[in-house]
């Protein structure tokens, strides 16, 4: 069930997140997870963010781009379209 009612929320929420460093995705881990959003690339975002979280590492937008291009990821989310 996706519990995120717009790409617009999905957004919103992967930036609250990068914007307290990782922070507070435990608070909304119980609440959402990967399969609660739509868009496959913001799933990749939330995988590394919840893999970052894991290592203890921060979520902030220069980890999480580090993060996805050492996994050969950055690239696929480049080639998402963005103008929905």
């Amino acid at each position: 069930m996706n519990r995120l009612a717009s790409i617009d929320s999905e957004q919103a929420v992967l930036g609250a997140i990068m914007q307290t460093g990782g922070k507070s995705l435990m608070d909304v881990q119980d609440i959402i997870g990967r399969e609660d959003f739509l868009r496959a690339d913001h799933k990749i975002i939330w995988d590394a963010m919840v893999a970052l979280d894991e290592l203890d590492s921060p979520s902030d937008f220069v980890t999480l781009t580090e993060r996805l291009e050492n996994h050969h990821l950055l690239n696929l989310l480049n080639h998402q379209d963005y103008q929905d």
